[in-house]
């Protein structure tokens, strides 16, 4: 009968903390990033406009540089987020940060240059960009496709949107239309000059596409595919990450340990990772190396809000 209580008390503990990753996912957490805008010559910039997308949730969040240039968000979650800085008269700036719970995340310095005073160029767009990302995190995907479309009427050459309106085919199940606008991203990268074949972007899209094929039944066309991605963007965490969550949700425990594992060993001080690969390795009843995980989760957000629960589970497990 003991026993048999300290095993519900850990599977109760186990089931909290899998509810607490998954709404980890939304982008909230302890982290802060701040950063500087300047202009071509060095000036500081005030009222930029900054929108921060947490690229794993859709989540965003919102800033603005002060007199002195200078921002910073507070309450942020892990992994990578999708910086985007409009200011009247200037050129959009887009910026990735990886950002960890612990120690100091490496400030956003950004440059913008002015933009021609008539023609495209003087309307970034930006402004729709941000309404269909709020609406693709409330599910809201018809309406996002909406505001994506109008944006890519205006900018067609801004073929990264393609992305944001494949993901919203996606979801809606509509796969050959999320193919078709995945392909435009990966064409116009692989013909661009600035490199964006190798960008996370692309990588992003690949996998994208591998969880169409793995939502489809093809595992092996699937595997084919987040193998491509990770080998273009090998440096990017939050990708084997991803995965790794694709493959959770579908209950495929051993490929998602693969996948948190390599995330950890990418990027080995961001926390999420070790947290998801022990709540996994609890699932294939793998409970010693569950334990170094999630100590090793404890050691790198040691004042997260769930840290109470990890070590309630901890101890649990060590009586077992």
């Amino acid at each position: 009968m003991r026993r048999a209580a300290a095993i519900l008390t850990v599977g109760c503990l186990v089931g909290a903390l899998a509810a607490f990753a998954a709404g980890g996912q939304d982008g909230m957490g302890i982290a802060r990033l701040s950063g500087e805008v300047r202009d071509e010559a060095g000036r500081p910039l005030a009222g930029v406009r900054i929108a921060l997308l947490h690229v794993e949730s859709g989540t965003i969040r919102f800033a603005a540089s002060d007199d002195k240039g200078k921002w910073a968000v507070l309450g942020l979650g892990s992994g990578m987020w999708r910086i985007t800085l409009t200011l009247d008269g200037f050129r959009m700036r887009l910026e990735d940060a990886l950002v960890s719970q612990t120690g100091r995340n490496v400030p956003v310095k950004s440059v913008l240059r002015r933009a021609p005073s008539e023609g495209p160029g003087a309307d970034t767009g930006v402004e729709l960009v941000e309404q269909g990302n709020r609406f693709f995190a409330d599910k809201r995907y018809d309406e996002a496709l909406l505001v994506y479309r109008e944006f890519m009427d205006k900018h067609p050459r801004r073929f990264q949107v393609h992305f944001n309106i494949g993901n919203c085919l996606k979801e809606k199940g509509d796969y050959d239309g999320a193919l078709a606008e995945y392909g435009l991203v990966l064409d116009a990268a692989a013909q661009a000059d600035r490199g964006l074949a190798g960008s996370a972007l692309a990588a992003k899209t690949i996998a994208a596409v591998g969880e169409i094929a793995l939502r489809r039944g093809d595992g092996e066309a699937a595997r084919a595919n987040f193998e491509k991605a990770i080998a273009l963007y090998p440096h990017y965490a939050s990708l084997p990450y991803g995965i790794g969550e694709i493959y959770a949700s579908r209950g495929m425990n051993d490929e998602a340990l693969a996948y948190y594992s390599l995330a950890t060993r990418v990027k080995p001080d961001w926390p999420d990772p070790w947290l998801k690969l022990g709540l996994v390795r609890l699932e294939l009843k793998d409970v010693e190396n569950a334990l170094k995980d999630l100590q090793r989760y404890l050691a790198l957000a040691p004042d997260i809000s769930n840290a109470g629960e990890i070590r309630k589970l901890l101890e649990s497990l060590a009586k077992n």
